[in-house]
């Protein structure tokens, strides 16, 4: 029985010596859905519940008087942090995980908003444990409040002198629709934010995620880099700690590795025992 006829496939590029050759274009609205992607933006986020902190006790005989802030990325929840909230409040200290409408103001606003949350919250000592724009939050925070008795800050992939996506990316009108006036505020250089909020007045330590070579997870983003966030934007100077792990840009602050990492940093001041 003689098989059925097959459509012929669609013409490939060959090389001299006939081998298939493949050349990838990266086009802009390529990127931006890929971006998309990556920091989990869709429109379930909008049906989470409403922005405000979720706030869990430890027992009265641990760590008692320490409380640690977490801060999540754009276009996120305070779900995004919950591991790390499970984490923290079994290591005995009391955890706020503060969903924040990361969407809908600028950064230096949701600094702002953030120090209004920190004095509903008060503690002898306080730390703060962010993901990705998180941690330019707390840097603008840092800038134009005076906290209170600081401890140690814990920055997960933060953009830290800007995201070369978004400074790609911000021209384009969907871009500004879907992450507003804070996804402008993470271009890099004079254009955003970023670099502007100074040096935190504490001990921080940062997570970077990456390959430990180039090209990174995403090959058109220079140097190694998490799929979102090259390894040289997190650096910032005077951090006393530094450590690159493999993980996506997306992923990194719910792997037991990185969560390892976050409490002994907030122990000890050292990523590594």
């Amino acid at each position: 029985m003689r098989q059925g006829a097959r459509h012929p496939r669609h013409p490939e590029n060959t090389s001299p010596s006939g081998s298939v050759c493949s050349r990838v274009t990266m086009r802009p609205r390529t990127a931006l859905i890929l971006f998309g992607l990556a920091v989990g933006v869709s429109r379930a986020a909008a049906d989470l519940p409403r922005s405000g902190p979720r706030v869990s006790r430890a027992p009265q005989n641990r760590r008692r008087g320490e409380t640690v802030f977490l801060l999540h990325g754009i276009g996120k929840s305070h779900l995004d942090m919950f591991p790390l909230a499970r984490a923290l409040h079994r290591a005995g200290y009391d955890v706020v995980n503060w969903k924040y409408p990361s969407r809908r103001h600028s950064i230096p606003e949701l600094a702002d908003q953030l120090a209004r949350v920190v004095e509903a919250h008060p503690a002898p000592r306080i730390h703060f444990v962010t993901h990705s724009m998180g941690g330019i939050v707390v840097r603008h925070y840092f800038c134009r409040h005076t906290p209170p008795a600081t401890g140690r800050l814990v920055m997960i992939a933060p953009p830290n002198r800007g995201a070369w996506l978004a400074s790609r990316l911000a021209g384009l009108p969907l871009y500004k629709r879907v992450f507003g006036p804070a996804g402008l505020d993470l271009r890099e250089g004079e254009e955003g934010l970023c670099e502007a909020a100074g040096i935190p007045p504490c001990e921080f330590g940062i997570i970077a995620g990456g390959r430990g070579r180039t090209p990174g997870m995403m090959p058109f983003i220079p140097g190694d880099n998490d799929g979102i966030i090259s390894v040289d934007t997190t650096r910032l100077g005077g951090e006393k700690d530094f450590i690159v792990l493999p993980y996506l840009h997306g992923l990194i602050q719910f792997m037991p590795r990185t969560i390892r990492c976050v409490l002994r940093f907030l122990e000890s001041g050292r990523f590594t025992p």
